[in-house]
C-alpha cells in the first residue's frame, strides 16, 4: 500500500514540474512580445491604436489654423520675394505672384488736369508695368505725345498742345496671358506697327472734326456742306451750292463786295450788277470788277493814311492803331507747382486775340528753375503758365507782377 502511494505522489510531482517548465506566451528574449492578446502585444511594442486621432498642437509649430476647411493648403514652390502677392497655381497649391499685389489688373488712378501739356501722376502702385491713357472733358480720348514711367510709383505723359481732362493708370502687373496671338497680319514673333496694317473699312465709328473728320455718317445728295449751328459738325445743307440766299450777285461796293459764281455751278441767268463806284465786264470765261470813279470817291477810314499811290501807299495810322499792346497784373495763388507739373492763372487783356503773338514779361525774382510763358485762350484774356520742369516741388509766392505784350502786323 505504501508503494502504491509512493508511486502516485512522484507521478503528481512529475506531472506538476512538466505543467511549470512549460511556456504558453513568447518572451522577447525568444524573439515574442511577452504579451497574450494584440492589444497588450502593440502596447508592448508601443505601436498606436488601429484608430487615432491627432489634433494640432501634436504638431511641432502648428498651434491652430484659420478657415472652416478641411484640406491644409501648402505653399508650392517659386520665389518667395517680399511685398509680392500670393496666388493659386493650376496644382491648387499657393505660389508667389512675383508683383505686388497694388499692381494686379483692375487697380487704377485717376487725375485730372486742366490746360496742361505735362501730367504727372504719383500713382504709388509699386511697379513699372502700368499701362495709361488721357481723355478730354468731352470723354474723347487725347492723343498723347510722350508717355513714360520714370520710377515705380510714378508715371508722366506730354501733349504737344494744353490739354483739360483726366488721365487713367491701370495696373498690368500680375496678368496671365492665356491664348498668345500666334501671328498679326501674318507677321509673327515680336510684332511691330506697320504701313497697311489697319483700312478705314476696319474702324468703327465716326471721326470728330478734332480728329480731321466731318462727325457725320450719313449725307444728303444735291446739297451743300455747312457748319452745324453748334459747330460740332458738318452736315448737308437745306439748298445745293448756289442756290441758298447766301447768294449774292450784285457787286456792291459795300461789306464784302461783289461774289462772283464760278463757270459749271448749277445757277444760271444771273450777272454781276455794277455798284455805285465799281463797273463789271463780262465775258465768256471772264468778269472784270474795276472802280469807276477816281481815288477821290474812296473813302479812308480813320485808321488809315495814304493816298494808294507809290510814293504815298495806303497803311495803318499808328497813332490810332496801335502796333504792341501791354497789360500787366498780379497774379496770386499759385501755391506750390509739382514736379514736371504746370499751373496757370488769367487776367483781363482789352483786345486780346486768339491768333495774336504774345511776348511775356517774367518776373525778375521769381525761381529760375521755372518757365513763363503767356497765351490767349479767350478773347480779351491773358493766360499766364508756370511749369516747373523740375522733380520736385517748387512754392511760387504771391505778390509777382506778371506782363505780357501782344505784338500786331498790318
Amino acid at each position: 500500500m505504501n508503494s502504491r502511494r509512493a508511486v502516485c505522489l512522484a507521478a503528481a510531482l512529475w506531472w506538476a514540474g512538466t505543467a511549470a517548465s512549460a511556456q504558453t506566451v513568447v518572451g522577447v528574449g525568444q524573439g515574442g512580445t511577452g504579451a497574450s492578446t494584440p492589444a497588450a502585444a502593440r502596447s508592448r511594442l508601443g505601436a498606436a491604436a488601429e484608430v487615432h486621432t491627432h489634433s494640432l498642437t501634436d504638431l511641432q509649430g502648428v498651434t491652430g489654423k484659420s478657415g472652416s476647411g478641411s484640406v491644409l493648403m501648402t505653399f508650392g514652390g517659386g520665389g518667395m520675394e517680399s511685398n509680392t502677392c500670393a496666388m493659386f497655381d493650376n496644382q491648387g497649391n499657393l505660389v508667389s505672384a512675383g508683383v505686388p499685389c497694388a499692381a494686379q489688373p483692375g487697380t487704377t488712378f485717376t487725375q485730372s488736369f486742366t490746360s496742361a501739356t505735362s501730367v504727372v501722376m504719383n500713382h504709388g502702385m509699386g511697379t513699372k508695368h502700368v499701362v495709361m491713357a488721357c481723355y478730354d472733358n468731352s470723354d474723347q480720348m487725347v492723343g498723347v505725345h510722350a508717355a513714360r514711367v520714370p520710377t515705380e510709383d510714378q508715371a508722366v505723359v506730354e501733349f504737344t498742345e494744353p490739354q483739360s481732362g483726366r488721365c487713367v493708370v491701370q495696373g498690368a502687373g500680375g496678368m496671365e496671358i492665356t491664348g498668345a496671338v500666334a501671328s498679326v497680319f501674318g507677321r509673327q514673333g515680336m510684332v511691330t506697327a506697320a504701313s497697311g496694317d489697319y483700312s478705314f473699312a476696319q474702324i468703327a465709328g465716326v471721326a470728330g472734326l478734332g480728329q480731321g473728320g466731318t462727325n457725320q455718317a450719313s449725307w444728303t445728295a444735291g446739297r451743300c456742306v455747312q457748319v452745324s449751328a453748334d459747330g460740332a459738325r458738318l452736315e448737308s445743307a437745306d439748298d445745293a451750292c448756289g442756290a441758298g440766299t447766301g447768294e449774292s450777285s450784285v457787286a456792291a461796293n459795300s461789306g464784302a463786295g461783289a461774289q462772283v459764281l464760278k463757270v459749271g455751278t448749277n445757277v444760271t441767268a444771273r450777272t454781276l450788277l455794277a455798284g455805285a463806284n465799281m463797273t463789271v465786264t463780262q465775258t465768256e470765261d471772264t468778269i472784270t470788277i474795276a472802280s469807276a470813279g477816281a481815288l477821290g470817291d474812296i473813302h479812308l477810314g480813320a485808321g488809315l493814311i495814304g493816298q494808294g499811290t507809290e510814293a504815298d501807299p495806303f497803311r495803318v495810322n499808328p497813332a490810332l492803331v496801335p502796333m504792341f499792346v501791354s497789360e500787366s497784373a498780379t497774379l496770386n495763388g499759385w501755391g506750390t507747382i509739382g514736379g514736371q507739373s504746370c499751373a496757370v492763372r488769367t487776367y483781363a487783356f482789352a483786345g486780346a486775340l486768339s491768333n495774336d503773338s504774345v511776348i511775356v514779361r517774367r518776373p525778375a525774382n521769381i525761381p529760375a528753375s521755372l518757365t513763363v510763358s503767356a497765351f490767349v485762350d479767350l478773347i480779351g484774356e491773358m493766360t499766364i503758365q508756370i511749369c516747373n520742369p523740375t522733380a520736385a516741388g517748387i512754392e511760387v509766392a504771391d505778390g509777382y507782377q506778371f506782363g505780357a505784350t501782344i505784338v500786331r502786323s498790318f
